[in-house]
C-alpha cells in the first residue's frame, strides 16, 4: 500500500513538472517578453540614477547594481509567477480539476518555481549584458563564493515561500496586482537590495532590517564585492537562516490550511474576474 502511494506521488510530481514545462513552451514568447520587459523597466531607473554619480564612482557601483537587480528579479519573479498567478489558477477552475484527480494545489504552485527561476536566469543574463557593457572590469566578482551561494540559496527560498504565502492569501481574499507592484518597488528601494543597509539613511536602515530580504542580500554582497553587512556577520547569518525557516514554515502551513478549508467549504471565486 505504501509502495503504491509512493508511485502515485512520483507520477503526480512528473505530471506537474510536465504541466509547467509544456506551459512554458507554449507561452515561450510571452515568457521572454516578461523576462526582458521587467528588467528593461527597472534598468531605466537604474541607468537614470547613474547619471548623477561622479564619473569615478560609476565603475565601482556597477557590480553592486548588477547583484542588486539580480536579487530583486529573483524576488519579483517569485511574487508574480506564484502569488500573482494564483488568481488565474483559481478563476480558470484549475483548483477543482486538481481536486478531482486528488492532486494538491500546493504541489502545483510549488513547482511554479521552475518557471520563476528560469525567467530570473534569462532576465539576469540580460542584465549582465547591459551592465557589463558599461564596465571596464568583470562585474561577476566573487570574493567569498561560500557566502554568495549561501545568501542566494536562502534568498530564493525566502522568495518562493513568500510567493506561496501570497497564493494562500489569494485562495481566501485575492491579491491586488497593484499592491504587488508597490511592494516590489519598495523592496528594491528600502529593502536593502539596491543599496547596502549601511549606505541607507539612518531611519531607512531600520526599515530595511525589518524586511527579511535585506539579510541574505547583505550576505550576497559580502560574498561578491566584499561589502561587510551592517550587522555582525554571525548575526546576519543566524538571522537569515531563522527568517528563512520561519517564512518556509508559514508558507507550508498556510497553503495546507487554506487547501483543507477550501476543500471543506468551497471556493468563493465569484467576482474574481
Amino acid at each position: 500500500m505504501k509502495s503504491h502511494s509512493n508511485r502515485s506521488g512520483v507520477r503526480k510530481v512528473k505530471a506537474v513538472v510536465w504541466l509547467h514545462t509544456l506551459r512554458m513552451w507554449r507561452y515561450k514568447y510571452s515568457f521572454l517578453n516578461m523576462a526582458l520587459s521587467t528588467i528593461m523597466w527597472i534598468m531605466i531607473f537604474i541607468l537614470g540614477a547613474l547619471m548623477f554619480l561622479p564619473g569615478g564612482e560609476v565603475q565601482k557601483a556597477l557590480p553592486a547594481i548588477f547583484w542588486g537587480v539580480a536579487m530583486w528579479n529573483i524576488i519579483s519573479s517569485a511574487v508574480w509567477l506564484i502569488g500573482g498567478w494564483t488568481n488565474f489558477y483559481l478563476t480558470q477552475g484549475f483548483f477543482e480539476e486538481h481536486v478531482v484527480v486528488n492532486t494538491s494545489s500546493f504541489l502545483v504552485l510549488s513547482f511554479r518555481a521552475m518557471t520563476g527561476l528560469l525567467m530570473s536566469t534569462v532576465a539576469i543574463g540580460f542584465t549582465y549584458l547591459v551592465i557589463s557593457s558599461m564596465s571596464t572590469e568583470n562585474i561577476l566578482v566573487a570574493q567569498n563564493p561560500t557566502f554568495m551561494v549561501l545568501g542566494l540559496v536562502l534568498l530564493i527560498v525566502m522568495a518562493l515561500s513568500y510567493g506561496l504565502t501570497l497564493s494562500a492569501l489569494s485562495f481566501r481574499v485575492g491579491v491586488p496586482h497593484m499592491m504587488l507592484e508597490i511592494m516590489n518597488f519598495l523592496v528594491l528601494i528600502v529593502g536593502g537590495l539596491a543599496t547596502p543597509v549601511s549606505k541607507l539613511p539612518e531611519p531607512m536602515r531600520y526599515v530595511a532590517l525589518v524586511i527579511p530580504y535585506s539579510h541574505p542580500a547583505e550576505l550576497v554582497r559580502y560574498g561578491t564585492i566584499g561589502i561587510k553587512p551592517y550587522l555582525p556577520l554571525e548575526i546576519t547569518i543566524t538571522t537569515t537562516v531563522f527568517l528563512t525557516l520561519v517564512m518556509l514554515i508559514v508558507a507550508v502551513f498556510s497553503m495546507r490550511w487554506v487547501e483543507r478549508y477550501v476543500r471543506k467549504n468551497g471556493l468563493k471565486a465569484i467576482g474574481r474576474m
